[in-house]
């Protein structure tokens, strides 16, 4: 049988330690955001900010450098791949109000994206879990819809409008971005569609009109189902 002799002791001893440190001061990307949200649905700016905290147990630990991959696809994502935007190695402690500068964003596009950083001693880290933020209207032209109202009668306080929608294949993504001139609010089968209270919001009508978005996605089932 072998035995451990004391300097072997020591080695085995001093490398337990080293992977423990390693375990502890790993860092770690957490809590990203765009546009101070959390996936946020109907980002209508045209360079979205995206922010992230750095974690780690290490006291005096920060960040010199990080990358930024944003996606079109989850699956492109996931092989660490960013065909909308690859920011690339960018030296500096910035983790905050990092403007997007990648292709141009279309309205109502999903884009999935992630962040790894670099600490004070040129260490990376994991690319953080993935994060997403979806567009809004990006363009004016790109509303399609028309105005629709009540006669003039002032005797109606509410007004009810009602669409019926045929399902006739299997829904991958469904989103509804609507406003009103004045409060409104959203039902799909007689449902309430989000926890919002009085909104869209008042603004000066003949100047601005704001609108909401929802991803209603979990509201439509597949035919046949």
């Amino acid at each position: 049988m072998n035995q451990l002799t004391p300097s072997t002791v020591k080695k085995i001893t001093l490398l337990l330690s080293l992977a423990l440190a390693a375990t502890l001061h790993a860092a770690e990307v957490e809590n990203l955001r765009c546009e101070y949200l959390e996936n946020p649905l109907g980002v209508d700016v045209a360079k979205p900010r995206l922010s992230w905290v750095l974690e780690d147990d290490e006291r005096g630990q920060k960040q010199t450098a990080s990358q930024i991959l944003v996606a079109s696809k989850p699956e492109i994502l996931a092989k660490d791949q960013g065909d909308l935007w690859d920011s690339g190695k960018v030296t500096g402690d910035r983790s905050n109000h990092v403007e997007y500068a990648g292709k141009p964003l279309a309205s109502q596009a999903a884009c999935y994206w992630k962040v790894r950083v670099w600490d004070k001693d040129g260490e990376a880290s994991d690319w953080s879990a993935p994060a997403q933020f979806v567009t809004g209207k990006m363009k004016p032209r790109d509303w399609q819809g028309q105005w629709i109202s009540a006669s003039e009668d002032t005797k109606h306080a509410a007004v009810y409008f009602q669409k019926k929608v045929t399902i006739e294949k299997p829904v991958v993504r469904a989103s509804v971005f609507f406003c009103g001139l004045g409060f409104s609010e959203l039902a799909i089968d007689g449902k309430k569609v989000g926890d919002y209270v009085i909104g869209p919001g008042f603004t000066t009508y003949n100047k601005r009109v704001q609108y909401l978005a929802f991803d209603v996605t979990d509201r439509f089932k597949t035919p046949g189902v």
